[in-house]
């Protein structure tokens, strides 16, 4: 199920941060992954770090994180 998808591509997207723990575009990924699971508070911590590393954050994803963050 969807649920599932979303375990594997985290997977995926952690052993690239083991490799390159600075990369923006997955910390940026990896927020929206985990917003979508519900886990806003590491979310917005991922979001930070991307927004630190000068990528460009989807209005949308941020407004969803903090909103969730919020209400958790």
């Amino acid at each position: 199920g969807e649920g599932n998808g979303v375990g594997e591509a985290l997977e995926s997207l952690k052993k690239v941060m083991t490799l390159e723990p600075n990369h923006p575009g997955a910390h940026h990924k990896i927020a929206e992954l985990l917003a979508r699971k519900g886990d806003y508070a590491l979310a917005a911590e991922h979001l930070g770090r991307a927004r630190r590393l000068g990528y460009r954050i989807d209005p949308d994803l941020e407004r969803i994180v903090t909103s969730g963050a919020k209400s958790s």
